[in-house]
Formats: C-alpha cells, structure tokens, sequence
C-alpha cells in the first residue's frame, strides 16, 4: 500500500495508510441500503394508491348560497345535476348566476371547484289561441270575413277566390292575403301568395250543321245528317264515287264541316286505296266424265259421260 501524506491545522504532516472494509461490514452495509431501496419504493406506491379514489358525493350551490349534496348510484352526476338545476331554476331571479360544483373523493377530501354561469329568462306563458274565423283578400278587393264550423279554411278560401274570380275583373298577378282570428279576438301574421289570373276566354257556341266531302279529284259534295253524325253520309259519297269505277289507285278522302255560324274547319284528310275492280266471266258447266279404277275412258278416251 502507498502511503498518502496528510496533516492537521498548525500540526506537520504524518502519512497514513489505507485498509480495505471488514467483509462483515460491507455486508451490514449492502443490507441497511437495500432495505431503504426497498422501503422508498413501497412507500411511493402506497402513496400513489391512496391518491386514486373514485367519487363518492358531490355539492353545488348558486352564487354564494348554500351548498347542497347530491349523490348519484352510478358515479355520473349529470342527471342529478339536471335535477338539481331544475328544481333551483323556479327560486332563481331574472338574469346570470354561477353555478358552483365541487366533488368529494373517497379520501373525503373536496376536490377545487368548478363554476359554469348561467342567465335565467322571464318565464313566458303560452296563450291559448283557437281559430274562429278570418279575412281573405284577393288584389285590391276588400276582405272577406270568413268562418268554419270545423276549423278547416280550405272550403271557405275557395268560395271567396272563386266568387271573386266570377266577375272578370281580376287580370294578371294578384295577392291572394289570408288572416285568421283566434278567440282572443287577434289576427295573427298574414299568409300571403300570388295568384296569376288570366283573361276569361269566351268559347263560341258551334253546332254542325252540314259538311262535304270530296273524294280525289272530284267534286266536294254537300252533305248533312239529321242527327249530327255524318258517319252514313260520308258512307254514302265514298260509294257513289266508287261505283262508277273512274277512279284507281290512293285517292284523297277530304272532309270538312261547317257550323251554324256558316263557317267552315278545318279539312280531315284521309287517303284510300282504290283497287280496279275485277270482271267475273260468266262459266256454265256443260258435260263432265267419271272414270272408275283402270276402266278406260278418261279425258277424249270414250269414258262415262254425264
């Protein structure tokens, strides 16, 4: 071993030498420190438990007023703060609030507090309105008082809108303006919509009275029918044409009707078909013959003559 100088205040130095630990000792000493390993590890994991704890109760209040407890079977305490918030809601006065919360572990320490603010309204009451009767309004015309036993203002609507449309003074976009009236005795918010009338049109009064009819090339024919159907007339014209035979292949089949007003439609046309009819020679039977298996005869041969 080397000798390592040394000395004290106001002494001379002296040299010392140094000596290994006692096995013994060094064994005490390894124990003593893995004991405090030991004891820190367990500690801090102790204490870590002991910080994880569920919920067990919480409390609100509002503003600065009593804390109320609350408490929920399932750990979640939103529907008892619903509850509780309802309950409050009636006794609290018009305008913003806090709401305080804070929650109560298992160790029964409180944990900080939450606040949330909240502004309570006026409460409103619904009036109770049933309708009894309207006004409707179409263009420039004056309203309408209208009623309906079953509550129901289609029907009467449409009688107004009609009626006002029968006398032919509404032309072009017009307002059609509905109001109803509760049993308060107010109308409510007007419903409006345009209706695009247009001018009446006046339909002529026609009867049939005659027609003609033309068949190719030749001349119309005039034709009526008592009962107003010309369906045998035109019959009639179209065979007459035909027997003479003059006419073959398509031909025009024009039709026009005239009304009592003595004016003429428009023509029908239709094209037939003529095919050249055949003549029939005339044929009498005069003589014939029969022929029976092998007997002679036969066409010239001397057969059986009839």
């Amino acid at each position: 071993m080397k000798a390592i100088p040394f000395a004290w205040p106001g002494r001379a130095p002296a040299s010392a030498v140094a000596r290994p630990w006692p096995p013994s000792l060094l064994r005490l000493l390894g124990v003593v420190l893995a004991g405090l390993l030991l004891a820190l590890l367990f500690g801090a994991g102790n204490q870590a438990r002991a910080q994880v704890g569920s919920v067990q109760t919480a409390r609100y209040w509002f503003d600065s007023g009593t804390k109320t407890t609350m408490t929920a079977a399932d750990g979640a305490f939103d529907e008892a703060l619903e509850t509780a918030v309802a309950n409050a809601a009636s006794s609290l006065s018009v305008g913003p609030h806090a709401l305080n919360i804070e929650m109560q572990g298992a160790d029964g320490q409180f944990g900080p507090v939450m606040t949330s603010g909240l502004n309570v309204l006026s409460p409103q009451s619904a009036r109770v309105v049933r309708i009894l009767s309207g006004e409707v309004q179409l263009g420039g015309n004056a309203p309408v008082a209208v009623a309906a036993a079953d509550a129901a203002f289609d029907e009467a609507v449409e009688l107004v809108v009609r009626n006002a449309l029968s006398t032919g003074a509404l032309t072009g976009p017009q307002a059609l303006t509905i109001r109803l009236r509760g049993e308060d005795g107010e109308f409510g918010p007007d419903f409006t919509t345009v209706l695009n009338i247009l001018s009446p049109l006046t339909a002529r009064a026609v009867r049939i009275q005659s027609g003609e009819v033309q068949l190719g090339a030749g001349a119309p024919v005039a034709v009526v029918a008592a009962d107003g159907a010309f369906d045998e007339a035109v019959e009639l014209v179209v065979r007459n044409a035909l027997s003479t035979g003059a006419l073959s292949g398509p031909q025009p089949l024009i039709i026009r009707l005239r009304g009592e007003d003595g004016q003429f439609g428009p023509d029908f046309t239709s094209v037939l078909n003529i095919i050249v009819p055949f003549s029939a020679r005339v044929v009498r039977i005069q003589s014939g013959e029969v022929q029976l298996g092998a007997n002679a005869g036969g066409r010239g041969g001397g057969g059986w003559r009839v």
